[in-house]
């Protein structure tokens, strides 16, 4: 672990009174595999995982380059992504107070994200809380693609611009930073193309050594303009506000409980026709800091995916033994690797010194299919 990053935990630890000693897992294979399970979740269509990996997607601005694709058959009994010209939902971004000031850090088990207004069309949208950073990213369902869409970015105090590890929709690779209006009063800054000057993508002062970002590409916005339109109602609806709860699927009880989170990631799919791993309609993840000296971590990832509660032929792997009477597969090349399928249609990946344990003591709500129910985490 890099010295910026064990002083990030130390602030992090005393801010929220966290224990200092950690459970350290004895192999550096863990490390490996929640790479590889974090690299999964960014081919989702996630557009960064929870933690370390930084995943940039630009596009060109201009018209879109896929077409729009017909109705889905049947929608997804889960929360939707997005409402039609309204906020996105309560398990996605924060609804509290308003608040002046930016915390040096966030808590990753808090959100303070708030926004008050999205385009209609959204799909595929994940809300992920950083030491760092917090964001909400969806997907524009109108095309069969996970290149358009739209996100926002905000940032701990005192971290600089180019800190955002987010992806940005419609930018194009060889964007150009120039003054534009301000955003609710604040400076800010229009990423554009160097010969089309329209800012699809915003970046301003939300609050006092504090920098947020917008961006957008999708079917609201079929011209750079706009686009534009698009970015700057997004903008001047984003805010922090008092930190609430992340609402979670599980409980976080045992061993990891005693860990500090240095991430937390929420995805929702409520469009079958988005292609995602294992046709998953919602994924979790809280990703654990041990401590330990080779930058190791513990990562808990649980999935939805209705109907079906054994794993794909050729997948993650066959069932090698069973948890709590349920197919599992115990990695054979490292014992903190765990998958565990058909716990009321989900799916457990868990890396951990001991994920059996962590399995027992995480256990899932009794309807963990509506996001809406799900309690928080504190």
């Amino acid at each position: 672990m890099n010295p910026t990053t064990r002083d990030d935990l130390a602030r992090l630890r005393a801010s929220l009174d966290y224990p200092e000693s950690a459970v350290v897992p004895d192999v550096p294979t863990i490390i490996a595999a929640g790479r590889r399970a974090r690299a999964r979740r960014q081919v989702l269509g996630t557009v960064a995982a929870v933690v370390a990996v930084a995943v940039v997607t630009v596009v060109q601005v201009g018209p879109p380059s896929h077409p729009p694709v017909g109705a889905p058959d049947q929608a997804a009994p889960v929360a939707p992504a997005a409402r039609p010209d309204g906020p996105p939902p309560a398990e996605l971004v924060a609804h509290g107070s308003a608040r002046a000031e930016a915390p040096d850090v966030f808590d990753p088990l808090t959100r303070s994200l708030a926004v008050g207004w999205v385009p209609g069309g959204l799909n595929l949208a994940t809300a992920t809380v950083r030491v760092h950073e917090q964001s909400y990213v969806a997907t524009d369902g109108a095309y069969d693609d996970v290149e358009h869409g739209l996100a926002i970015t905000v940032l701990s105090r005192g971290r600089a611009v180019d800190q955002f590890s987010t992806a940005a929709y419609g930018v194009p690779r060889d964007a150009v930073r120039h003054p534009t209006d301000p955003v609710r009063g604040s400076t800010a800054e229009c990423l554009s193309d160097p010969l089309v000057p329209t800012c699809t993508a915003l970046r301003w002062q939300y609050a006092p050594d504090a920098w947020a970002q917008v961006s957008y590409a999708g079917s609201a916005g079929p011209t750079p303009e706009a686009a534009a339109a698009v970015v700057r109602r997004v903008a001047e609806s984003v805010s922090l506000t008092v930190a609430e709860p992340v609402r979670l699927p599980f409980a976080l009880n045992g061993s990891l409980a005693g860990l500090p989170p240095t991430g937390t990631e929420v995805q929702f799919v409520d469009d079958d026709r988005i292609d995602t791993t294992a046709g998953a309609r919602w994924s979790v993840s809280v990703v654990y800091s041990t401590d330990d000296p080779t930058d190791g971590m513990a990562d808990v990832n649980v999935r939805w995916e209705p109907g079906r509660v054994v794993p794909d032929p050729g997948g993650e792997g066959t069932p090698n033994t069973t948890v709590d009477g349920r197919p599992a597969r115990l990695s054979p090349h490292s014992e903190n690797s765990l998958i565990v399928w058909g716990a009321h249609d989900c799916t457990w990946i868990l890396l951990a010194p001991d994920p059996v344990a962590a399995f027992s003591d995480m256990p899932l709500v009794d309807d963990p299919t509506d996001p809406a129910a799900w309690p928080p985490v504190r």
